[in-house]
């Protein structure tokens, strides 16, 4: 071989491909299943029931002397976790090391794309663990002129686990938009300029502002290219605790004190820092005159509190969404009693 890369495991090639907080934040999966990493591949987590913070139990009232007072116990529940392999392989052929512009740039790429990858098998199988088949064949169909009605009543119903958001993908997101009755919100909130504005200007923008005209806090989108297009048209409503978007203490402390939809295990092997929690390594193959780059981790995606979800589906045929007309009144007006309209 012309270009053979090293062998063994690549710190660098991790540090390189890691991603930063603003990347992690192009990936649904970090607010759906904040991640928690870890040193082990199976382990214990105490998770609060739905009812911790408010209470059970109805408090006692009247009491005589000497008489017991009612207790009422409290107490987190137990959630046994266990990773399972995860591995993203990429090749890249001597002959084509040149065109990236050397060795050291074709390992930068290498590197790189086996990680993309592992974290894209991450957010696929988060999105399929919320979109689960049981979700989707018993999803409750967004009706005609009702959309705003069964999302704000499944937003009230997900507050025990959280801020309500919406979950979809990036075709879902285009679709939602383009039903009639929220494009009539939207017009008759931001005018027909500042809404076409919005629908092509930046997402985070428009998710700021059409998000409290649905009733929630936010709008989550996976990409329909990493997780597919099969359930575009559904959508999620979800419980969230941003308090443990972090992840890691974040999550654990906020999960035993408030009832938290799901949380990510991601195990972190030796040799990888936090923020990147894939190994990398490299070797070159003679045979095939190539060079392969590995990305190793081990995960676990865990669902607390299933009650947590709501899944809706919009209508097939955008065509079967129409327009509420609002009856005008019409009145003949005489001429002679209002002149000034003659």
């Amino acid at each position: 071989m012309n270009f053979p890369t090293q062998t063994g495991l690549r710190p660098d090639l991790a540090e390189e491909a890691k991603l930063s907080q603003a990347e992690m934040g192009g990936y649904s999966f970090p607010k759906i299943f904040p991640v928690m990493a870890v040193k082990e591949r199976a382990g214990t987590f105490a998770y609060a029931p739905e009812n911790l913070p408010n209470g059970t139990g109805s408090a006692q009232e009247g009491r005589a002397n000497g008489s017991a007072i009612t207790s009422d116990e409290v107490k987190c529940a137990d959630y046994n976790w266990t990773t399972a392999r995860l591995e993203a392989r990429t090749k890249i052929y001597d002959n084509e090391v040149k065109a990236f512009g050397g060795i050291e740039a074709a390992d930068k790429n290498g590197g790189r794309n086996c990680v993309r990858r592992a974290y894209n098998k991450v957010e696929f199988r988060a999105y399929e663990k919320v979109f689960s088949a049981g979700r989707i064949a018993g999803a409750t169909s967004l009706a005609n002129n009702a959309v705003q009605s069964l999302l704000t009543k499944a937003a009230i119903a997900v507050r025990p686990f959280g801020s309500p958001y919406l979950y979809m993908t990036t075709n879902g997101l285009v679709k939602f938009l383009q039903i009639p009755e929220v494009r009539r919100m939207m017009f008759g909130t931001f005018g027909a300029q500042a809404t076409m504005n919005l629908l092509v200007g930046d997402q985070s923008v428009l998710f700021a502002k059409l998000s409290p005209l649905l009733g929630f806090k936010g709008i989550v989108v996976a990409q329909s290219e990493i997780v597919g297009t099969t359930n575009d048209d559904a959508i999620a409503v979800i419980g969230l605790r941003e308090e443990a978007f972090a992840g890691n203490d974040s999550l654990i402390m906020t999960a035993k004190e408030r009832a938290t939809y799901g949380f990510c295990v991601i195990y972190i092997p030796e040799g990888a820092s936090t923020d990147m929690p894939f190994g990398v390594s490299s070797a070159p193959i003679e045979e095939h005159k190539m060079n392969i780059y590995d990305a190793e981790s081990a995960y676990s995606l865990n669902e607390l509190h299933g009650g947590a979800v709501k899944v809706f589906k919009m209508l097939a045929d955008l065509a079967d969404y129409s327009v509420t007309q609002s009856p005008v009144e019409v009145k003949v007006v005489n001429a002679d009693e209002f002149p000034q309209l003659s």
